[in-house]
């Protein structure tokens, strides 16, 4: 007796790093790989795996936003404190002006 069914699967083109060969894996297998890193294997036996986690990239990617957000409110802090000594120094001009004009 013969049975058939249908799947639909989604494939992803990967190339070997050793030797070249390009080969297809599903979709959702490529995900599980790239999330935790784990080795698979290209069609000749070579061992693959990811560098970077998906996870990995994540915490690069908040770290260097919390870098870029560190930066900005430290020319914030530095724009604040230069608007107070120019205010300052405006008072300071206005004062010698007053002063000397009624001496």
């Amino acid at each position: 007796m013969n049975e058939q069914f249908l799947a639909q699967v989604t494939l992803t083109t990967e190339v070997c790093c050793h030797c070249g060969v390009v080969f297809t894996m599903p979709s959702s297998l490529m995900h599980v790989h790239r999330t935790d890193g784990s080795s698979f294997y290209c069609p000749n036996g070579h061992a693959q795996h990811y560098t970077q986690t998906t996870e990995e990239k994540l915490k690069i990617a908040e770290a260097k936003i919390q870098q870029q957000e560190n930066i900005i409110e430290a020319f914030r802090k530095r724009e604040r404190r230069l608007e107070k000594n120019l205010i300052n120094c405006k008072n300071l001009l206005e004062n010698y002006v007053k002063s000397a004009g009624g001496a």
